[in-house]
Formats: C-alpha cells, structure tokens, sequence
C-alpha cells in the first residue's frame, strides 16, 4: 500500500522528478484516495475531490455517474483482496507492464541508460512489487525480463530485509 497519493505524496514525487500524473489523472488518484481508499492522510490533507459530477442544466447525476460511485469501492476491495492475495499459491506472473504501470513495480537505473533517448531504462523492483503484493512468496517473469547487476542487488536487498515474503524467483523466456 503505497499511499503515493498521499501520506508518501513527497516521497514518490522526489523519487519520479515532480508529480508525473496529468490533471485529470491526479484528480482520480485524490478521488480513491479520499473516497474510495479513505487514506486518513488524504482525507485530513487534501481538499476531497469528486470525480463524478457532471451534472447537466442542474439536474440530478445520470444513472452512469451513480453507478460509478457505487462500483468504485466494490472494485477498490477486490483489488485488495486479489493484491493481498492473489492466489492459494501467493504466485503472480509479471509479463509485458505498461508505462503507466511500470513505476508500481520497477525502478529507473540510472547507471543503464537507453543509447537511442538517453533515458535511464527500468528494472525489476521486488520493494516495489512487495509494497503492491506484500504476501507474494514466487514471482515469475515472462519474457522480456533481465536480471542485471542492478536486478540482482535489488534481489539480494530484499532477501536481507526483515519479513520478506518472497521464496522463489523464475525468468521465462
């Protein structure tokens, strides 16, 4: 539980170089935050946003707007519950990550950079997949995945940390 949107807001705007979230995008996370989530840090910090409003000549909210506000928090509990849990198992399988995604589970190595952009590129972060699945114990990766250096100090930094939950690693090519 990250709480990127809020208790640990600095933190990860530090970490990422500012907020990388457009408006409408920071809008919504301040929406689970507050009224979904009920971060108590962002319900005491943040002006409650609302997400669902719109509202044509005055009227009432449409049925679909309704239903959005109903649905949020039923959505919000099954990805806690899939994320505290995935599985009898507790395996999940990593495969291709979106960009959007990629900072909930990789981190940017600085000392790798892409040749064509000159971008540093992303590496697998078991911090960052525990704080998604604090109770996985295998992960495996599909396809595209290396473990570098940086992938394997990230590795041995996990095992060494107190309470790890990962048992087993495994690269699928």
């Amino acid at each position: 539980n990250r709480k990127e949107c809020c208790e640990n807001k600095k933190k990860y705007e530090n970490k990422y170089g500012g907020n990388n979230y457009d408006k409408d995008w920071n809008d919504k996370l301040q929406y689970l935050c507050c009224n979904v989530a009920k971060h108590k840090a962002g319900l005491q910090n943040e002006q409650k946003i609302e997400v669902f409003t719109e509202q044509i000549d005055g009227e009432t909210p449409s049925d679909d707007i309704i239903r959005a506000k109903r649905i949020c928090p039923l959505i919000w509990d099954k990805f806690n519950l899939f994320r505290e849990t995935p599985n009898l198992k507790q395996v999940i399988k990593i495969d291709t990550i979106s960009d959007i995604l990629k900072r909930f589970f990789m981190e940017k190595d600085e000392n790798d950079k892409n040749v064509r952009t000159g971008e540093p590129k992303w590496v697998i972060s078991f911090d960052e997949i525990t704080n998604v699945y604090p109770n996985v114990e295998e992960i495996h990766f599909l396809n595209q995945y290396k473990f570098n250096n940086k992938v394997l100090e990230n590795l041995i930094n996990q095992i060494k940390t107190k309470n790890n939950p990962i048992k087993k690693n495994k690269i699928s090519i």
